[in-house]
């Protein structure tokens, strides 16, 4: 019997747990960072894909509650490609904002940027579809998310510069 993993996120100020199902190696790793001696209190992304083509980076600092949790499965879901946008929650706002971009490459050292946390890169940022910077304060970012192929397709241009 094969299992599907699903990361339940409780988060401060927010109407809705945010629900993810993830593979079982992204759930494992998130139990890992939990139990690292590090303060929660403070800005500091877990960055993970999900089975809907989706990559998030959540600020761990807003988190109330996590439950990794799975359920029975016939067979385990494919990955999809997502054609949802870039969504980005800041604090205090009800919706998310909506942003597309032309440079996967800063799309993904934005992620980058955010997991290294802002005592290396204080306001990262990446261009949105028109050119134009984002910065973003990671202090008041509760969560991103962007799809995965985007990401991957910015880690690849990044690799081959290097």
């Amino acid at each position: 019997m094969t299992k599907t993993f699903f990361l339940r996120f409780v988060m401060r100020d927010a109407e809705q747990d945010l629900i993810y199902q993830v593979r079982e190696e992204e759930s494992d790793r998130l139990r890992k960072v939990l139990h690292e001696n590090h303060r929660l209190d403070e800005t500091r992304f877990f960055w993970f894909e999900t089975l809907k083509g989706i990559s998030v980076a959540v600020n761990l600092a807003y988190v109330q509650g996590v439950r990794p949790s799975w359920d029975p499965v016939e067979s385990a879901p494919n990955q999809l490609r997502s054609e949802e946008g870039i969504r980005i929650q800041f604090r205090g706002r009800s919706e998310p904002l909506e942003e597309d971009t032309e440079d996967p490459d800063l799309l993904f050292d934005l992620f980058v940027n955010l997991q290294h946390g802002p005592d290396v890169v204080a306001a990262p940022s990446f261009d949105d579809e028109d050119g134009e910077s984002s910065f973003i304060n990671p202090h008041e970012l509760v969560w991103i998310s962007a799809p995965t192929h985007i990401l991957k397709e910015g880690e690849r241009m990044v690799m081959e510069e290097d």
